[in-house]
């Protein structure tokens, strides 16, 4: 279980070139797509915490930054990886449910079984 390196909460996964949680991932989403500029009322140095990460939007949008959101959007090498292996795990989960099913492999030849699997394919977004 990861956390995220910017709040400390519970983290989803990688965003944007980060370990972050879905509140963090928002945030820096907003802020770039909107280009958002935020001011601090303090000395830029405020805790950016589970509790305390909305008080300063200036610091969360700098820590974010500093620990290594990536404002470009473009996908990192890492993140493509990352991307890759999920979807490899998930295509294999696929087809080990698909083979446990005992009218697909023993009605089905491995071209059927093929051309089946892959009509269930659809964009990806």
């Amino acid at each position: 279980m990861e956390v995220c390196v910017i709040c400390g909460d519970l983290a989803t996964g990688r965003h944007y070139g980060a370990v972050s949680c879905e509140g963090c991932k928002g945030f820096f989403k907003r802020s770039v797509r909107h280009r958002l500029r935020y001011i601090c009322r303090a000395q830029r140095a405020c805790p950016v915490d589970i509790k305390n990460r909305n008080l300063c939007r200036y610091c969360r949008f700098h820590r974010c930054i500093q620990m290594g959101m990536k404002i470009d959007g473009e996908f990192q090498q890492e993140d493509i990886a990352h991307f890759t292996k999920s979807a490899e795990a998930l295509l294999s989960r696929l087809v080990r449910w698909a083979r446990s099913i005992p009218a697909f492999t023993s009605y089905l030849d491995s071209d059927d079984q093929q051309c089946l699997l892959n009509s269930g394919k659809g964009p990806v977004y």
